[in-house]
């Protein structure tokens, strides 16, 4: 995590997982539901992948080889009858503009950098239904931070917002002397709760 181009560890507490997990506000989980893990386990998006499965009753696919394909994430959805994914940003990109089906997800987060507005509309288009999220955090916040459900048929002429906090999270637009600014003023984001 960070973006210093030095990779560093950040420990992941018991009470960040739970908040992610049980009781959400930003996805609805039940032990029908099939989670997708695509992600390598050195990666926070595992946390969400595995234990919003396992802490639900839920079950999960784990992805089978070492490189993504979105050939072979399109197949195991299908074939598995996965219910809920979560996709990088440029891999969601990828997925859409090769024409790959979304037909069997319910809800699909796509998150980690900022979201095509092309490729949000282009998977609206062919899966009105599917719920799309912009899932927003960094690491040492435990996966979610901040989450957008994109409504139906997504007008966005410039940006997918960010969206609000997810439960037990806080989120505040701070100043350089680290004090809120007005409404529609630039400032910094800080974001705190039980992920921290």
């Amino acid at each position: 995590s960070g973006s210093t181009g030095t990779p560093k560890g950040v420990m992941v507490e018991h009470r960040g997982l739970v908040r992610l997990v049980a009781g959400n506000d930003f996805v609805e989980i039940s032990p029908q539901d099939v989670f997708l893990n695509a992600s390598s386990p050195t990666f926070d998006a595992t946390t969400f992948e595995v234990w919003g499965a396992l802490a639900n009753g839920a079950r999960v696919v784990l992805y089978p080889g070492r490189h993504l394909s979105s050939a072979t994430l399109a197949q195991i959805i299908q074939d598995q009858g996965v219910t809920i994914a979560w996709m990088t940003a440029r891999l969601f990109d990828v997925y859409i503009a090769e024409g790959r089906s979304t037909n069997r997800l319910q809800q699909l987060l796509v998150g980690g950098e900022e979201v095509s507005i092309a490729s949000i509309r282009a998977c609206q288009k062919r899966h009105p239904t599917l719920r799309i999220s912009n899932g927003y955090g960094p690491t040492e916040n435990t996966t979610f931070s901040l989450c957008y459900p994109v409504p139906a048929e997504f007008d966005g002429r410039q940006r997918v917002p960010l969206g609000r906090p997810i439960r037990n999270s806080v989120a505040y637009l701070l100043d350089r002397f680290a004090q809120p600014v007005p409404f529609g003023a630039v400032g910094e984001l800080y974001i705190g709760g039980a992920g921290v």
